[in-house]
């Protein structure tokens, strides 16, 4: 065989694995990608239905709330600290941690506004937590 068919047939093997692993590569990404999609999905229902019906209960309502919902908060912290390490960007990084940071400081004052103690400030301990759950999920520019 010619020297020039080998070289071809080198050229469509390099060919073919540079396209499977750009392939490979942008499925990861995409995949990476629903998932923050997911977890802020998450935060939001957090912010804008949680803390809202939260906040139109009373204090036993917020207790119990707490009880049934900490957990799936908790979880969406634990994957969003698992993207922000597996992001495929340093600004994907960066989105993922701010959500994460802000999950955890909502959740912080949930766990401490549901311990035994005096909370007469309960609703204005609900509104932090919107407040540092809606600022998490606005863009960082």
């Amino acid at each position: 065989m010619p020297v020039w068919v080998w070289l071809l047939l080198g050229a469509v093997v390099v060919g073919v694995l540079a396209s499977a692993t750009l392939v490979s590569r942008a499925r990861r990404r995409r995949t990476w990608r629903d998932q923050l999609v997911a977890a802020e999905a998450e935060v939001t229902w957090f912010a804008r239905d949680l803390a809202v019906r939260l906040r139109a209960s009373s204090y036993a309502g917020v207790v119990g709330g707490w009880q049934g919902a900490g957990p799936r908060v908790a979880a969406v912290e634990d994957r969003l600290t698992v993207l922000g390490s597996a992001a495929p960007t340093e600004p994907d990084s960066r989105r993922a941690m701010q959500l994460r940071d802000g999950v955890r400081g909502a959740r912080d004052r949930m766990e401490a506004l549901v311990r035994p103690g005096p909370h007469d400030d309960w609703a204005s301990v609900l509104d932090e937590v919107r407040a540092v759950l809606e600022a998490a999920l606005e863009p960082r520019r």
